[in-house]
């Protein structure tokens, strides 16, 4: 098979095999960080195991008054359960894509199980999560994981020879994207970038300042829809200084706790913000430089 997608060779291989012997899983839960290729992944194979009237998507809508992610509903999954108990139009195969099946709502989750406890012969799903333990274990227990890391550095290197990034932003891209190419295509916009800079720019110029800057930063970080990113922005600068100035390491050590903490959904991120930042020395800008 011919793939566009770069890296995951094992992941890959597993696929060709399935595609090859004709002999899939009902159901794949695709698992590893956001941006890492999991979906995409799973679309190609979905492309080349059936036609695309053969094909749903199933993902979380973005809220027209608050735009953030909301769940994804049960009227969805409904429809999706009746159209797979229909035969193919083309082919040997139906598939069904569910994007961060851990924002599934409680009902959407449980009228799943319920084509997974008696699925039809020809559907195959694939579960997309950075979160699997947050996927409804019942669902989890009936799927075969299959987990992402981030790509090579050659490989990624790859990916960013194709966009129009300047070496100083290339560089930044290597230390924040942690192998994941989504994050690279992100990059390749602008205002994307700016994002970028101006949030490490403000964590930056809150480690020489008092603890009014540093609650006041907390406060805004934890009020926007992608803190725990935003952490990883600061963990990744803060990595590309540590050798010429090692008295950011214990900001790293805590960054690093920080991002795992927030990875939990029912830990107050105001608080774990405010408890790391508060915590640290001051800074000046020579050490940060």
């Amino acid at each position: 098979m011919q793939w566009n997608i770069i890296g995951h060779t094992e992941q890959k291989a597993e696929f060709e095999r399935c595609i090859r012997d004709n002999a899939f899983a009902h159901a794949y839960a695709l698992h590893g960080p956001d941006g890492i290729g999991k979906k995409l992944l799973a679309l190609e194979c979905a492309h080349a195991i059936a036609g695309v009237p053969d094909i749903r998507v199933l993902e979380p809508g973005i809220s027209d008054e608050s735009q953030k992610i909301t769940a994804i509903a049960v009227e969805d999954v409904r429809r999706v359960r009746e159209w797979a108990y229909q035969r193919p139009l083309y082919g040997a195969h139906k598939v069904v894509v569910i994007d961060h099946a851990e924002l599934m709502s409680a009902d959407a989750a449980n009228t799943i199980l319920k084509v997974l406890e008696e699925p039809p012969a020809f559907v195959v799903f694939f579960f997309i999560t950075a979160l699997p333990s947050q996927v409804l274990p019942t669902i989890a227990s009936r799927c075969m994981h299959i987990a992402f890391h981030g790509l090579a550095p050659d490989e990624l290197d790859v990916i960013i020879s194709r966009t129009p990034l300047t070496p100083a932003d290339a560089a930044l891209v290597r230390a924040i994207s942690d192998g994941r190419p989504g994050v690279v295509v992100q990059m390749s916009n602008t205002e994307v970038r700016n994002q970028i800079a101006a949030s490490i720019d403000a964590f930056s110029k809150t480690l020489s300042g008092g603890i009014t800057e540093r609650l006041l930063l907390a406060k805004e970080v934890a009020g926007s829809d992608n803190a725990r990113e935003q952490a990883l922005w600061w963990l990744a600068w803060i990595h590309m200084r540590l050798e010429r100035s090692p008295s950011l390491a214990p900001v790293a050590s805590g960054l690093l706790d920080v991002c795992v903490v927030l990875q939990g959904s029912k830990y107050n991120t105001r608080l774990a913000l405010e408890s790391f930042l508060c915590g640290l020395p001051t800074i000046h800008s020579k050490a940060k430089a």
